[in-house]
C-alpha cells in the first residue's frame, strides 16, 4: 500500500436524520462536488460534514453546531416529533478508510431541550469498538464502553456529553491489549481524517461583492 492510499480519508457521509435529509448516504472521494437545485440540501450536507470535522478536532458540541444558522435546533428534521420528555435531535455519521480498514462512526445528538451527545458508536474490524449511551439525564455525561478483548471484554467509564468520545479515546485507552490497540488505531484514523476535512460552501452573492484592489509599491 502506498502512502497516499494509506492516508485516512472519509469515504462516506451518512445523514440519517439531519435537516431535510433522511437515510441519505453520500459517497466521498478526494474531491467531491455537490450539485443540485436551490434547496436540495447541498449546504446541509456540508454543514453535517463540518460538524463532524469540528468534533473530530476536539471542539465542544455547542461550538461545532454554530456552523448552522439557528444552531442545533435547526439541524433537527422539521418532521421530527418530540418524545414524552420533549426531546428532539439529529443523527449523522461517516465511514473512514485507512490503515485500520473501514471504520464507521455514528452519532446521535439531542438538540432539545438540552444540547448533548446521547449516543455514539464506533465500529471496525467486525467489532463495536466504542458505544455510548445517556443513562442519567441529570448528569452531563454518557456511559461509554470500549473494546478491550483482554480478561475484561470491555472497559466502562463516563465521558462528557458535549465532546466526541472517539476523539477522547487516545487519552483514555492504554493500548496494552490487542483489542485496545485496535480501538486506538480506529479512533486515531477517524480523528486524522476528520481533521483533514475541508468542507467548502461557495456563496455566489459573496463572490460577486465588490473587492478592493491595491497596487503594490
Amino acid at each position: 500500500m502506498d502512502t497516499d492510499s494509506a492516508r485516512p480519508a472519509v469515504t462516506e457521509l451518512r445523514l440519517s436524520a439531519f435537516k431535510t435529509h433522511r437515510n441519505v448516504t453520500l459517497p466521498l472521494g478526494p474531491l467531491t462536488l455537490l450539485s443540485g437545485e436551490s434547496g436540495s440540501g447541498k449546504s446541509s450536507a456540508l454543514q453535517a460534514y463540518e460538524i463532524l470535522a469540528r468534533l473530530g478536532s476536539g471542539e465542544r458540541l455547542a461550538r461545532a453546531v454554530e456552523v448552522v444558522a439557528g444552531g442545533a435546533s435547526a439541524c433537527v428534521p422539521a418532521s421530527a416529533r418530540p418524545d414524552e420528555q420533549g426531546r428532539r435531535g439529529f443523527r449523522i455519521g461517516c465511514t473512514v478508510d485507512g490503515p485500520a480498514g473501514l471504520v464507521h462512526l455514528d452519532l446521535a445528538v439531542q438538540a432539545e431541550p438540552e444540547l448533548r451527545i446521547v449516543g455514539e458508536r464506533l465500529t471496525g474490524g467486525g467489532e463495536t469498538l466504542l458505544s455510548t449511551a445517556l443513562t442519567d439525564p441529570a448528569r452531563p455525561a454518557v456511559q461509554a464502553a470500549w473494546y478491550t478483548a483482554g480478561t475484561t471484554p470491555v472497559t466502562r467509564a463516563p465521558l462528557p456529553d458535549d465532546r466526541l468520545g472517539t476523539a477522547l479515546l487516545p487519552l483514555r485507552v492504554a493500548g496494552k491489549t490487542a483489542g485496545q490497540r485496535l480501538v486506538l488505531a480506529a479512533a486515531e484514523q477517524v480523528v486524522v481524517a476528520l481533521r483533514s476535512a475541508f468542507p467548502c460552501d461557495p456563496r455566489p452573492e459573496a463572490m460577486r461583492a465588490a473587492g478592493t484592489v491595491r497596487a503594490g509599491g
